[in-house]
């Protein structure tokens, strides 16, 4: 699967249906065992943070499609235009495999062409071998080690000179 014809779309703008798709990716188990906020989300608390995110100027998340397919959802937080860095994650449709790197490459595309960042930022689990093999191939390097909530996280950055 090639990222041609990769779309973007902003989360406020989906169908209530999209929406809920996005919720029911995010509460999958094989999802949430991967962010910091890994209880499960409500409906309600859903559609409120996507309702808030139209005045976020710090937070962008988006619904990456490629033709009639969604591929995952892609996001980036803590904007700072100011300090041209950012933060981002990803999760993939939970019905596919090996769309990591398309999700990942309209990361960085994203965000070096559109808001102008320099730098990169990830935090991972340590355990999340896959996530950091994805993220090491595409030249990201490991800057620290630091325990949250009693689990390692690795911080991995990306200088968009390294790209």
């Amino acid at each position: 699967m090639s990222s041609e014809s990769v779309v973007l779309r902003p989360f406020f703008d989906l169908s209530d249906e999209e929406k809920e798709m996005i919720l029911i990716w995010r509460n999958d188990d094989n999802v949430r065992k991967w962010m910091h906020t890994s209880g499960l989300i409500l409906m309600e608390n859903h559609f409120k943070f996507i309702e808030n995110l139209k005045n976020d100027k710090s937070n962008e998340y988006f619904l990456v499609q490629q033709n009639e397919i969604y591929l995952g959802v892609i996001y980036f937080s803590n904007i700072n235009i100011l300090k041209k860095t950012c933060e981002f994650g990803l999760y993939a449709n939970i019905s596919l495999k090996g769309v990591g790197k398309i999700l990942l490459n309209k990361i960085c595309e994203y965000s070096y062409e559109s808001l102008g960042i320099n730098t990169l930022y990830a935090e991972v689990y340590k355990k999340n071998k896959k996530a950091i093999s994805l993220y090491e191939r595409a030249g990201f390097k490991n800057s620290y080690l630091e325990i949250k909530n009693m689990r390692e996280i690795i911080h991995m950055e990306l200088k968009s000179e390294n790209r």
